[in-house]
């Protein structure tokens, strides 16, 4: 990785509720680090209700990671 003073910082915040979403999170992790992200730090992950969904629509998951390049 470039030095600390040259590298991009990045937060990006995931979510999803279809599927098995927490493996769909590991997987844009590993994606992220073979595109050179480093650093990477991860949220817990968090389940919450939909807002404005329609009656039905199943709880989401979601979490936070940072990183660098």
């Amino acid at each position: 990785m470039a030095d600390k003073v040259n590298s991009i910082r990045i937060a990006l915040s995931l979510g999803g509720n279809l599927g098995d979403v927490a493996s769909a999170f590991d997987s844009a992790i590993i994606a992220l680090s073979k595109e050179g992200l480093c650093e990477i730090r991860r949220s817990s992950i968090y389940n919450t209700a939909p807002v404005d969904c329609a009656p039905g629509t199943p709880d989401f998951l979601n979490m936070a990671i940072t990183g660098g390049w």
